[in-house]
């Protein structure tokens, strides 16, 4: 992988980037590495880096444990091993 180092950037331009990098959840590197991906290929790679999740922490309904075993149960339900 190569590495590319920028001179003379704005500090107003660093200042964007770290917030908007901030906002996605990245480091300021990531965020800068991830538009210079999107300004050269377009929109393919924009939506392989940011896809929306499929359910919000907040849509899952919570459940209960009403003993040992039933945790077990859960792990094998997640797991697939119905």
């Amino acid at each position: 992988m190569a590495t590319l180092t920028i001179r003379n950037l704005d500090d107003a331009v660093r200042d964007v980037l770290r917030e908007r990098a901030r906002e996605n959840g990245r480091s300021t590197e990531a965020e800068v590495r991830l538009l210079l991906e999107q300004s050269v290929a377009g929109p393919t790679i924009a939506t392989e880096h940011r896809c929306a999740p499929r359910r919000r922490f907040a849509d899952i309904e919570p459940i209960e444990i009403d003993h040992p075993e039933s945790s077990q149960e859960i792990l094998d339900y997640l797991r697939g091993d119905r």
